[in-house]
């Protein structure tokens, strides 16, 4: 017997939502794999800096710029155009550490807008998280994500990378981490945005990413803090 359109309606219905919940089941899965293996490709990163940096001794063409008085060296090592710019900084035993950056994007280039200062006062504890909704389909999300925790470690802050979900965040045992939560402490937060900036509201850093401009966003980032930290101690010339 044929169906009356009224069953065959109920059965629609039906039929999405399905399609709703197995969508949204899947989306879950991805986020939940990302922010195990987020921390993963912080060290992975870390390793790809080393031979980076290694491999700058077979450099096929170079030159130096300024930018903003920060020394910058464009090299083309392999095949990979690489902006590199090396600070050394001191800690508390008097120990001096020299650290490396080196950009994919060309720092003179990198218009991305920020909002208020990227400084740290003696904390040493930062809590990272990202918004993984409307970001998931960009293909260099994992390695992008990945840069700020890299430098952060790297100038020996201590990084906790965790979920904006709460239920993700004990379903993966990572940290649930909002501004919110946390006023008092540092937060890096990454998110869509219809425009790609930084902005710092207290102690939350927010980098709103529009057209999968990640990688922009986070190279601005870790420029703007060293532009800044040097400010803060007078030593921009």
């Amino acid at each position: 017997m044929p169906k009356n359109n009224k069953e065959a309606s109920k059965e629609d219905t039906k039929e999405s939502k399905s399609k709703s919940i197995n969508k949204e089941e899947s989306e879950r899965s991805v986020r939940l794999i990302f922010y195990l293996v987020l921390g993963i490709a912080v060290g992975t990163l870390l390793v790809y800096f080393i031979f980076s940096v290694f491999f700058s001794n077979i450099t096929l063409f170079s030159n130096t710029f300024k930018y903003k008085s920060l020394p910058f060296t464009k090299e083309n090592n392999m095949g990979l155009t690489i902006y590199h710019y090396t600070y050394t900084y001191q800690i508390g035993n008097g120990q001096t550490i020299k650290n490396n950056i080196l950009l994919r994007k060309d720092p003179r280039k990198n218009n991305v807008p920020v909002e208020g200062k990227i400084t740290f006062e003696g904390e040493r504890k930062i809590y990272s998280t990202i918004n993984t909704t409307g970001l998931l389909n960009c293909s260099s999300i994992l390695r992008d994500s990945s840069y700020i925790p890299y430098f952060l470690v790297n100038n020996l802050f201590v990084v906790v990378i965790g979920s904006v979900d709460e239920a993700e965040a004990q379903a993966s045992n990572v940290t649930h981490i909002t501004c919110e939560k946390y006023p008092n402490d540092k937060v890096i937060f990454i998110q869509e945005g219809n425009e790609t900036k930084i902005t710092r509201k207290g102690n939350c850093f927010i980098l709103s990413v529009a057209n999968c401009e990640l990688l922009e966003a986070s190279e601005k980032f870790e420029v703007q803090a060293i532009i800044d930290a040097k400010e803060q101690a007078g030593l921009l010339k």
